[in-house]
Formats: structure tokens, sequence, C-alpha cells
């Protein structure tokens, strides 16, 4: 039966896409030596691409903590961003959209969000999981608010939960995670656990 619903998802996929492919957001070849990464990054790794990977339990702030089921997308906000109004640009209806960040001015990180609402990609998501939004820039005049407060700030009309300070991105500890996946995620509303199905 698992198996059943998982290809109908893919050729749901297909059909509006043109190809069915789950992909992992993880640890990149040229960090394998990098004492600054965790065993906890590459041990994930192994897990994903080994079919062992079964789920996640992290403590962060969250907004309207509640229950979520969906297929995960998303990634690299920058990327994301850049995609929009291309015929690669990731549907996320009814979706869980994961996103991390490195190397911005404050000022981008609200535009690009703001940007995304506009075009209707925070409408009618599942929930949204905030990896590391890190190393992020100060610009001339000071933007006044952290990456945490930027996000909140732009998803606050929505009642959708939002999860932060999930192990993934441009971090130290960066877990691997299946884009494309059917997931849930369950929470007691101090701690979250995002699991795939």
């Amino acid at each position: 039966m698992v198996h059943w619903i998982q290809r109908y998802y893919c050729i749901e996929f297909m059909v509006s896409r043109g190809l069915c492919i789950i992909s992992l957001h993880a640890e990149m070849p040229v960090n394998f030596i990098n004492p600054e990464k965790t065993g906890e990054t590459f041990k994930s790794l192994k897990s994903a691409l080994f079919g062992d990977l079964q789920s996640y339990t992290w403590n962060g702030k969250s907004i309207n903590p509640k229950n979520a089921t969906g297929e995960l997308t998303g990634g690299n906000l920058s990327l994301i961003y850049s995609l929009t109004g291309t015929h690669a640009e990731p549907e996320t209806k009814n979706k869980i959209l994961f996103i991390e960040e490195v190397g911005e001015y404050y000022y981008h990180l609200d535009r690009m969000l703001t940007s995304l609402k506009l075009a209707g990609k925070f409408d009618n998501l599942a929930a949204v999981v905030v990896g590391g939004i890190n190393e992020m820039i100060e610009g001339r005049i000071p933007w006044g608010k952290n990456a945490e407060e930027t996000v909140a700030e732009n998803l606050a009309e929505y009642d959708y939960p939002v999860f932060f300070n999930f192990p993934a991105g441009h971090i130290a500890d960066n877990r691997a995670l299946f884009i494309g996946r059917r997931a849930g995620i369950k929470t007691n509303g101090l701690e979250a656990k995002l699991f795939f199905l």
C-alpha cells in the first residue's frame, strides 16, 4: 500500500513537472574532510543513501505549533527565489517547505521572502521548517531584526506551523533531507519530530 501511494505521488509529480526525482538536501562532498562538520552530518547522509533515514527530533522556537503532513520541498532560499517564474519553480501547495540561507544581507532575506509571498508560494502550505540562516550581513543602515524575526514577520499572517532551528543548511550540523518525499511533523510545542512516510 505504501509503495502504491508513493507511486501515485510520483506520477502526480511527473504529470505536473515532467519528471519524478526524490533528491537529497545534504552535505556536499567538498566538506567530507571538514573537521567543523558534525558526525551526525555524515551519519544522516549515509542513512539517507542506504535507505535507513527515518526521522529527526529537535528543539527550537515555533509559531502555531501543531502536527502537519505533506511532501517536503524547498532548500536554499536564494535558489527557490531565483526559480520563481521559471518552469523549474517549486510547487508548494499543501507541502512542507524547508528553507535555509547563508551569507545574505538581512534586507535581501526580507526581499526574497516578500517576493515569494507575493508569488503565492506561502499560500496553502502544510508547514514551514527553517534550518540554518547564518552568516547574515548588516547593510549600511542596520536592519534591526535578526533572521528568525524577519522570517516570522513575513509568515505572521498564515495559520500553519513554522518550526525554527532545524539542523540543516550551511551549518556545522547539516542533516540530510529527502526533497520530494512525503513527511510528517509531530510536536508537543517544545520539541518537534520530522519523519518520512
